[in-house]
Protein backbone atom coordinates (compact mmCIF):
# COMPACT_ATOMS: atom_id res chain seq x y z
CA UNK A 1 0.00 0.00 0.00
CA UNK A 2 1.39 3.36 -1.00
CA UNK A 3 1.61 6.01 1.73
CA UNK A 4 -0.64 9.03 1.33
CA UNK A 5 1.11 12.39 0.87
CA UNK A 6 1.69 14.75 3.74
CA UNK A 7 1.91 18.52 3.66
CA UNK A 8 5.22 19.60 5.19
CA UNK A 9 4.87 22.63 7.46
CA UNK A 10 7.87 23.83 9.45
CA UNK A 11 9.60 20.49 9.21
CA UNK A 12 6.58 18.47 10.35
CA UNK A 13 4.25 16.47 8.13
CA UNK A 14 0.58 17.43 8.22
CA UNK A 15 -1.75 14.93 6.58
CA UNK A 16 -3.67 16.27 3.62
CA UNK A 17 -6.79 14.50 4.87
CA UNK A 18 -7.66 12.31 7.82
CA UNK A 19 -10.33 9.68 7.87
CA UNK A 20 -12.26 8.39 10.87
CA UNK A 21 -9.80 9.67 13.44
CA UNK A 22 -6.80 7.96 11.85
CA UNK A 23 -3.93 9.63 10.10
CA UNK A 24 -2.65 8.24 6.83
CA UNK A 25 0.44 6.06 6.65
CA UNK A 26 3.57 8.17 6.68
CA UNK A 27 2.03 10.81 8.94
CA UNK A 28 2.23 10.21 12.65
CA UNK A 29 0.34 11.94 15.41
CA UNK A 30 3.65 13.54 16.45
CA UNK A 31 3.95 15.15 13.01
CA UNK A 32 0.40 16.43 13.30
CA UNK A 33 1.04 17.85 16.80
CA UNK A 34 4.20 19.62 15.64
CA UNK A 35 2.37 21.15 12.69
CA UNK A 36 -0.47 22.28 14.91
CA UNK A 37 2.00 23.81 17.39
CA UNK A 38 3.73 25.75 14.59
CA UNK A 39 0.40 27.02 13.25
CA UNK A 40 -0.60 28.08 16.77
CA UNK A 41 2.75 29.85 17.17
CA UNK A 42 2.20 31.83 13.97
CA UNK A 43 -1.35 32.69 15.06
CA UNK A 44 -0.12 33.86 18.48
CA UNK A 45 2.60 36.03 16.93
CA UNK A 46 0.12 37.56 14.50
CA UNK A 47 -2.39 38.14 17.31
CA UNK A 48 0.27 39.72 19.49
CA UNK A 49 1.34 42.01 16.68
CA UNK A 50 -2.28 42.95 15.99
CA UNK A 51 -2.94 43.67 19.68
CA UNK A 52 0.21 45.77 19.88
CA UNK A 53 -0.79 47.83 16.83
CA UNK A 54 -4.35 48.25 18.09
CA UNK A 55 -3.94 48.80 21.85
CA UNK A 56 -0.25 49.47 22.32
CA UNK A 57 1.96 47.44 24.64
CA UNK A 58 0.00 45.58 27.33
CA UNK A 59 0.17 42.35 29.32
CA UNK A 60 -1.95 40.33 26.89
CA UNK A 61 0.37 41.18 24.00
CA UNK A 62 3.41 40.16 26.02
CA UNK A 63 1.81 36.90 27.11
CA UNK A 64 0.90 36.01 23.52
CA UNK A 65 4.49 36.51 22.37
CA UNK A 66 5.84 34.55 25.36
CA UNK A 67 3.44 31.67 24.60
CA UNK A 68 4.58 31.66 20.97
CA UNK A 69 8.20 31.41 22.12
CA UNK A 70 7.31 28.56 24.49
CA UNK A 71 5.65 26.69 21.61
CA UNK A 72 8.71 27.25 19.43
CA UNK A 73 10.93 25.91 22.22
CA UNK A 74 8.72 22.82 22.55
CA UNK A 75 8.91 22.13 18.81
CA UNK A 76 12.69 22.47 18.89
CA UNK A 77 12.92 20.07 21.85
CA UNK A 78 10.58 17.55 20.20
CA UNK A 79 12.73 17.57 17.07
CA UNK A 80 15.99 16.82 18.91
CA UNK A 81 17.20 13.24 18.57
CA UNK A 82 17.10 11.17 21.76
CA UNK A 83 20.37 11.05 23.71
CA UNK A 84 22.53 7.98 23.25
CA UNK A 85 23.82 6.55 26.48
CA UNK A 86 27.33 5.15 25.97
CA UNK A 87 26.66 2.05 28.07
CA UNK A 88 23.32 1.34 26.38
CA UNK A 89 24.90 1.72 22.94
CA UNK A 90 27.65 -0.75 23.92
CA UNK A 91 25.10 -3.21 25.29
CA UNK A 92 23.05 -3.08 22.07
CA UNK A 93 26.08 -3.65 19.85
CA UNK A 94 27.52 -6.49 21.97
CA UNK A 95 26.25 -10.02 21.29
CA UNK A 96 23.74 -11.34 23.80
CA UNK A 97 25.35 -13.75 26.28
CA UNK A 98 23.32 -16.74 27.47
Amino acid sequence: MQAKPCLSIAGANLPLAAGRGRLYDGCTMNDFALSLAMLAMVALLWGGWYQYRRNGPNLQTLLMVVMALVLLGNVVIWQLPPPQDAEAADAESAPAAR
